[in-house]
């Protein structure tokens, strides 16, 4: 199925396919060692074949009965979340949640703990307590110290970008613009559209606090000053010509 020959689209379909297969047969140790390396080898582009690879070990983690199955699958469903995570399917994890009723561990690493956090921020999004915003803070914060926030940076970015939004509604400015400063950084290299937005809000935050840390006066033109000069031509930087 990966020959040169075959369509791009039946070779997306290849590693769904073979897990399927061992998953059958019940080669699960077989089906995990490969569905890890195809998950490791995931670039950000989701597609047809990644999703239903993903769902699959989902689906064969938290669909089955079997009480003595389930210890032996839940490393199948691990991989699934990580994967979907890592192609930006977020609301399909929320949703096979759902279905399946699994909770996410954020023990597990940083997507579980980053999916966690975000449904935190959406709950305190919705009660406007600073409680419920410290618990998302301390979530999205825990995920970020997880190795894998290194290597992804599209995440990383939205996470920072979040918990500048936590800290802005806990009244935390200096946090908050620091967090929306690290996330335009992050962004940058993603080409992600928000980036402009992030340096502005870090321009935002580090102006409120002049008064009693006039420091931060610097740090707030060279936000404007780097928005400028990445983004010459998005409104933001129009704004901080007046």
């Amino acid at each position: 199925m990966k020959h040169g020959s075959v369509s791009s689209g039946i070779q997306d379909e290849a590693p769904f396919r073979c897990v399927q297969g061992l998953l059958h047969v019940r080669k699960y140790n077989d089906a995990k060692n490969y569905a890890e390396q195809q998950v490791n080898a995931f670039t950000k582009t989701a597609t047809q074949g990644k999703v239903s690879l993903c769902v699959a070990l989902i689906q064969a983690a938290y669909a089955t009965k079997d009480p003595q199955l389930q210890g032996q699958l839940k490393p199948l469903g691990a991989l699934g979340i990580n994967g979907l995570a890592k192609i930006s399917q977020f609301n399909a994890i929320r949703q096979l949640s759902d279905k399946y009723g699994f909770a996410l561990d954020e023990s597990q690493g940083f997507y579980p703990c980053l999916i966690k956090g975000q449904q935190a921020l959406t709950a305190a999004t919705k009660s406007k307590s600073k409680e419920d915003y410290k618990k998302a803070a301390d979530l999205l914060e825990k995920a970020l110290k997880f190795p894998e926030a290194v290597r992804d940076n599209a995440s990383t970015g939205q996470c920072h970008f979040q918990l500048g939004w936590c800290y802005l509604n806990m009244q935390e400015k200096i946090k908050a613009g620091q967090n929306y400063e690290r996330a335009a950084a992050k962004m940058k290299t993603t080409n992600d559209e928000r980036a402009p937005e992030a340096l502005w809000n870090a321009f935002v935050m580090y102006r409120s606090v002049v008064k009693t840390n006039p420091r931060y006066r610097t740090t707030a033109i060279e936000m404007l000053d780097t928005l400028k000069r990445q983004f010459p031509k998005h409104p933001y930087a129009r704004r901080a010509d007046y």
